[in-house]
């Protein structure tokens, strides 16, 4: 069967495809002036609050056409499986940013020698994973892309200020380090977070598969 071309979907999505570039080009840009300590203790705060949440950006506006354009009739009238209008769209764009992410690790390990790329790939990347799969499941719920972007920001905000503070009874996606950690004090969350994006994609597809629900 015929697969939709990323290129459609880029195009769909018009200049907010490109805001994620955007940031991450300025933290490059940051990296070579910012060489200190307090630097890098910012740097790991950045990567959790901004680069790992920011993922849901193209999450969401992958299907802004489907929800605020009212394209859903004709979009789902394509000759492709549910899972490539839905799932593995996400995952394509989810593979193009974490070869940004990848990128990205390797210069501030250039900049930061104590940044170990392999470690923090295990600690971040399946931070990505959660905001990819909370924000499919957020915009396949409400067929709308504003208030998925409101809640993950609200989210990430909220943890920021709290510090994952228990006054704050939601599930901590992040780790709150100003330091590198240790591949054993990565592990356990990590794979919890994979485990939850599992599950965050498994329901998000199944409502997305469910044409009742999504053409009403």
């Amino acid at each position: 069967m015929k697969k939709i071309d990323i290129f459609f979907d880029i195009k769909s999505m018009g200049l907010s495809f490109f805001f994620p570039f955007i940031v991450i080009l300025y933290i490059h840009l940051l990296l070579f002036f910012r060489e200190d300590v307090e630097s890098f203790i910012e740097i790991l705060s950045i990567l959790e609050f901004i680069i790992c949440p920011l993922i849901a950006w193209w999450t969401i506006y992958l299907y802004f056409d489907y929800y605020e354009g009212s394209a859903r009739e004709i979009l789902f009238s394509y000759p492709v499986s549910k899972a490539h209008h839905g799932i593995l769209r996400v995952w394509t764009f989810l593979l193009l940013y974490s070869s940004l992410i990848i990128l990205l690790f390797i210069h501030i390990n250039f900049q930061f020698e104590t940044f170990m790329v392999s470690t923090s790939l295990v600690q971040y990347l399946p931070q990505i994973l959660m905001y990819s799969s909370i924000s499919f499941l957020l915009v396949i719920i409400f067929k709308s892309i504003i208030p998925p972007i409101i809640i993950i920001v609200g989210y990430v905000i909220s943890k920021y200020f709290t510090y994952g503070s228990p006054a704050l009874p939601l599930y901590n996606i992040m780790y709150f380090n100003k330091e590198v950690l240790q591949l054993e004090d990565i592990v356990g969350k990590s794979l919890l977070n994979v485990l939850l994006s599992c599950i965050f994609y498994f329901v998000g597809h199944l409502i997305f598969s469910n044409n009742r629900y999504m053409l009403k």
